[in-house]
Parts: structure tokens; sequence; C-alpha cells
């Protein structure tokens, strides 16, 4: 009770009065008793601190996940007015949609990404695109640094794309003119073993400050073995590729050998296993899509079965692969407020061909208040995932909705990492649309797929007749998918036949954590299959209502914040409520209010 609730009620007097401190005593009881019955994940205490000294072979820890998102959560996504050249108005787009629009809106792109960045402005309507060469790999691409594409927001502005061989292509690429080779690289000279920042390299002098860099590591035989994953992989012949994580030089100390990066590592990197430090030309930067509707109009071909994608002449072979969106070597970048749909003409109700928003090999990238559902084909061969990460870096995927789906949400390959999927809820996984409505994929749930995705957060995520996982994947080439990696408060709802009442199941290498479960169903499974001892942690089954914080990595960019002991810019405010309730964002949230 403060001072002045107890002042109130000691100087409360009349009939008047004695009604108002009959409630106040109710309101103080029950704050009261709601915090007393607050609880704290046992590794995340009051006084928590980043682990910068716990090893990530032999410790249990909850890692620093608060440098995720557009320019490490330190800004908000901004909403740039300069240049703006409406697509309609100066370059002929068609908001009818009786005519083609392709290379109206590229012509647009195009001219703002010359003129050094500008937005380019689809006012309502309806734009029909389609590929503009059999060969091109995407319909819509922004290669120019701080292009942003713009509708008038979900719901008003609507892209549909006509065509339907999209085998491996996408809708909207955004990717720069870089060379994907490194221009500089140089090997470590001393192994990282804890989440530091300072890695010793032999040549520093290669580096200045700003630099854009990749911090990579081999699956040598000795690091699969340490790991016990021999059934599966061999280095050299059918090893993962190796794992990046895309950095920004902050300090460099030629003298002493050393640089310093922005993030901090999330794993050990070993000089055994060829761990080194490779510097880019540059990365396609400050480019977004935002504020419109999405669809592909639905192949009208046959054959939409889980192989189908290997065989020509069937639908699945022509949207194998394809995705909505694609940010590839990119780098603060963004989606937000982009929503498929299904057009009028879609008789199987679907929205998208394949797979939605993919992000690969880029790094602080902000997905928030998107939503992908309905699929086509949700075949094996990577089909109908849709939101997947492929060697992301320290990426924010917020307030963001799968529905009907083979995988909602995927995190893949050692370079993905550091990511957080916050209040996001993945629904009615194992679909996928076909030619009739509806073909039950093989696959189901969100999951880290593959190949030692690792240290990344869910956090107050939902799934609703589905679930989230992080387990060995079997002796094939998925095999180890995860160490380090968190769940937390996560909620389900749905049919408890569903994977039989788990709502989160976990087997990851080293450690792996599930703190806080709620709804129905709440369980929780962990795994030892694959090797993957030890154990993992797991604390607060069907608890997660009065778990404290409720949300970690808001708690942790709040700390962050305070320790730097700048102001930076706020960022979204969540709910208590699942996405599906609320499924919005933008809201602001002051740093001073989170509890430490």
């Amino acid at each position: 009770m403060t001072m002045r609730s107890a002042f109130l009620l000691q100087t409360a007097t009349g009939h008047q009065w004695r009604g108002r401190r009959i409630g106040l005593l109710w309101l103080v009881a029950g704050v009261a008793l709601a915090q007393a019955q607050t609880w704290r994940s046992s590794l995340y205490p009051e006084d928590w601190s980043p682990p910068v000294g716990l090893s990530f072979a032999k410790d249990k820890m909850i890692q620093d996940f608060s440098y995720a998102g557009y320019r490490r959560g330190e800004m908000e996504i901004p909403t740039p007015e300069r240049n703006v050249l409406n697509a309609v108005d100066r370059f002929g787009a068609d908001p009818t949609g009786q005519t083609d629009s392709t290379s109206a809106i590229q012509e647009a792109l195009d001219a703002a990404g010359k003129a050094g960045g500008g937005v380019v402005l689809l006012p309502p309507g309806t734009y029909r695109i389609s590929l503009p060469r059999a060969d091109s790999n995407s319909v819509l691409r922004i290669s120019g640094n701080n292009t942003i594409l713009r509708g008038s927001g979900s719901g008003k502005t609507h892209l549909i794309n006509h065509s339907t061989n999209m085998r491996s292509k996408s809708v909207i690429f955004l990717r720069g003119n870089d060379n994907v080779k490194p221009v500089f690289s140089t090997p470590l000279t001393a192994d990282v073993l804890t989440p530091v920042k300072r890695l010793h390299v032999a040549k520093a002098a290669g580096f200045k400050v700003g630099d854009i860099v990749s911090v990579r590591w081999d699956f040598t035989q000795a690091w699969i073995d340490e790991h016990r994953q021999e059934k599966a992989w061999k280095a050299g012949e059918r090893a993962p590729a190796p794992a990046i994580y895309q950095r920004e030089v902050m300090a460099v100390n030629a003298a002493e050998g050393w640089i310093e990066t922005d993030i901090p590592a999330r794993y050990y990197h070993l000089v055994r296993d060829n761990a080194r430090v490779e510097r880019y030309n540059s990365r396609l930067r400050e480019c977004g899509v935002e504020g419109l509707s999405i669809a592909n109009v639905q192949h009208p071909g046959k054959g939409w079965q889980s192989d189908d994608y290997l065989k020509q002449g069937t639908g699945a072979y022509d949207a194998h692969e394809s995705s909505v969106i694609h940010f590839s070597r990119a780098r603060n970048c963004w989606a937000r407020d982009v929503h498929s749909y299904q057009p009028k003409a879609n008789s199987s109700t679907c929205h998208i061909l394949s797979n939605g928003i993919l992000v690969a090999i880029s790094s602080n990238i902000s997905v928030r208040n998107c939503s992908m559902k309905r699929p086509q084909y949700g075949g094996s061969g990577g089909n109908g995932y849709m939101f997947r990460l492929t060697h992301g870096n320290d990426c924010l995927i917020a307030d963001c909705l799968a529905d009907f789906s083979r995988h909602g949400f995927v995190n893949s390959h050692a370079g993905s990492s550091g990511n957080v999927f916050l209040q996001c809820e993945d629904r009615n996984t194992r679909s996928s649309t076909g030619d009739t409505g509806y073909v039950r994929t093989g696959g189901d749930g969100s999951d880290n797929h593959m190949h030692f995705s690792h240290s990344s957060l869910w956090d107050r995520c939902h799934a609703h007749e589905s679930w989230w996982e992080a387990v060995h994947r079997g002796w094939n080439y998925q095999a180890l998918a995860a160490a380090h990696c968190v769940y937390w408060n996560t909620s389900g709802s749905g049919s408890t036949e569903v994977n039989d009442g788990m709502i989160v199941r976990s087997g990851q290498a080293r450690y792996g954590y599930v703190i806080g479960t709620r709804g129905e169903p709440n369980g929780i499974e962990l795994r030892t299959t694959g090797n993957s001892l030890p154990l993992d942690i797991a604390e607060g089954e069907g608890k997660g209502d009065t778990l404290s914080p409720a949300s970690l990595y808001e708690d942790q960019l709040a700390r962050r914040i305070r320790r730097s002991g700048s102001a930076l810019s706020a960022t979204p405010a969540r709910t208590q409520t699942n996405v599906s309730e609320s499924n919005q964002a933008g809201h602001t949230v002051d740093p001073a209010r989170i509890s430490p």
C-alpha cells in the first residue's frame, strides 16, 4: 500500500467515503495479491545484466536480445516525406487494375534509387503487376538505398500479381547491387567463448569504424563431433553452410589487434573452426515496403502434393520457393502493415502461391504488423512458410500473424541468431489451399527449422491449433536445429489434441529455455533426442500470466536504454492481448514505465 493510499483510508469519513474506502481496500488488496503472485525466472533476476562472462559451452544464460530490429531497436522506423513520387500521377500506374502497372511502378522505384532515395506512393486502388520477363527473378525490385514502396494503407492499396510461374522468384525483391564476395578477410587470433563484442583479429588495420562485416565460422569435423552430429553431417561433404553474423564495427585498435562490434557474439567462435571477419562494400539500407495488401492470382494447374515441386507441369513446380517479399543482403530495412488477401477470382481461397516474407543474409530488419495467409502450395522443399529468417541476424518480427500454412514462423541456418519474434501468432498450420481449398501438408508448427539456428527469442507468442518448437530434426540434413533459444511467456488456444497439449517443444544443444506458458493448451515437452543433451530448462508451465517481466525483449531494451544514459527513441508498446485480438502496432512506450 502506498503512503497516499494509507492517508486516504485513515482520513475517509462519512457514508460516501466509507463506500469509497471499501472499494479502495479491495483495490489495494488486489494489487498486493497480484504482486505476491508474480514470479521471475531463476535465470533472469531483478539484478540481471548481460552475461558477458558466461560460457556458451557450459553455462545456462539468458542473452541480451535487445539489439533486434531496425537500428538495433534504438530508433523507430522512419516515415520520410522527402522526394515522394506518386506512381499514378507521375509514372502512369493504373489504380483500376485494368492495365498492367509493373513498368510504371518499377520506373518510379528506379528513379527514387537514382536520386539517393525517395518514397514511391501508391494511392488507393488495385494495381495489376506481373513478371516483366520470363527470366526475371522478381516482379518488382528495390535496389537503391533509402527507397520505400508505400501504399495508402492495407485494405486501401492492393497489389495483385498475375504471374503464376514464380518458381524461385519474388513479387517484391529488396537487394542492392553489391558484390557478394568480401573485399577483405582476416582470421580471429583468439577464441570467443562468451557473449562479448571484442574480436581479436590478425589484421585489425583492415577495418574502420562503420564498416559492415560478417563474422563467420565453419562446421569443421571437430565441431560436428563435439556436438555429436556425425550421423547427419560430415565436414567438406554434407556440412551446413558457415555461420554468419553481420555486424557493424564500432571501434578498432590496430596496435592491440582487435575490433569491437555493435552486437555481442551469439555462440562461440573458435580459431579451430576457421573463425574470421570479412568486410563487404555495402548492404542495401533504409528501404521498406509498407501500407498495402498483396496477393497472387491462383495457379490454374493441378498437382499440389508434398513432392510435386519436383514434377514439371504441376502447379507445385511453378510455385516452388516463390515468396511475396524477399530481403537479401539488407540492413536496417523493414516491412510494416503489409497483409496478404484473397482476390475475388481465387476460388481456392488462396492468398499467395507459396512463401510469405523471407529475410535472407540480412540483419536488423523489422517486420511489423504484417499478416501472411493461405498459400496455394505448402509442400516439402521449402514451401508454405509465412515468415522465414535464413541467415538473418538480430531481426525483429513483431505483431505478425501467420494463418493456414505449412509453417507459420521459421528460423533456419546457423546465420540466424539474435532474432526476436515478439507477440506473433501462428494459426492453423499443416495447411495449404491447393486447387480445392485444402491440402494437408507434411510440416506443421513454427520452428527452428535446420542447421543450428541459435540464440533467438520468442517473446509472448501465441499458437492456435499449432505450436512452437526447437528440437533435433532427425538424422538428415536438418539435424541439430537450435541452441540457447528462449521461449518466453508463450500462450496457446484451440484443441488440446493438437500436439498432445504441448505448446512448446524444446530439445536444443547446450541449453534451451522455456520460461512461462499460459492459455490452454500450455504444456511443455523437453527432449534429448538427436544427442541434444543436457536437458533444457523449463520454468512456470501454466504460470505465464504472472511472469515478470511479461516481455523479455521490452524489458531488456529498457535496461540497455538506461545503461546507455542516452535518450533512445521509444519502441512499440504491446498489450496483454494476442495478435488475433489486437493485430495492431504503432503505440509508443515510455522506457521508464517498464519495470527493471
